[in-house]
């Protein structure tokens, strides 16, 4: 066909031309498809572009073939699309969620996000003083404050003007 030169007597052109008049219309609801819901961002990279694009195409066919399968259920493209990002997000979430050294206000969020919010309780405490004074961790490094106390969650050392006062039924213990 591509390198025949064959030409359509109905409509006056070539049967190349003609084939891909009838067939372009798949391309044209792919794109209108992508347009609705499109990850692509301004970019200079082409790689990053073509990218972005790819991501868009198989977004729209993996849509396409779950609804084919008679045993998932029909979702709409937006709830689909918000299935799907947090699947692909949920392992660096549960990662996140067990690493012990980021904040216990990140912990929490996370921990609310995948249904799994650890309460205080399950949570280990540090009694007691430390041994010799530390710098606190919250104030500026260049106060140089120093400090015998700590934080009863994450074990830090804090000075008293960082510490706020909460009684335990407030917190949750």
């Amino acid at each position: 066909m591509h390198h025949q030169k064959e030409f359509d007597e109905d409509i006056q052109k070539l049967e190349i031309i003609s084939y891909y008049n009838r067939t372009k219309g798949g391309v044209d609801a792919l794109d209108e498809k992508c347009s609705v819901y499109c990850t692509g961002r301004r970019t200079r990279r082409w790689p990053l572009a073509i990218f972005y694009r790819l991501l868009d195409i198989s977004s729209v066919n993996s849509f396409v073939l779950h609804n084919s399968f008679k045993n998932n259920s029909i979702l709409s493209r937006s709830d689909f699309m918000k299935k799907l990002a947090f699947e692909l997000v949920k392992p660096e979430l549960e990662r996140r969620y067990e690493n012990g050294c980021i904040l216990r206000d990140i912990r929490f969020s996370i921990g609310r996000v995948l249904g799994k919010s650890k309460n205080l309780k399950d949570t280990p405490l540090y009694e007691g003083k430390l041994k010799k004074q530390k710098t606190c961790r919250i104030c500026p490094p260049k106060l140089k404050r120093k400090t015998t106390f700590q934080c009863y969650l994450c074990g830090d050392p804090i000075c008293l003007q960082c510490c706020k006062t909460v009684c335990s039924k407030c917190m949750g213990c």
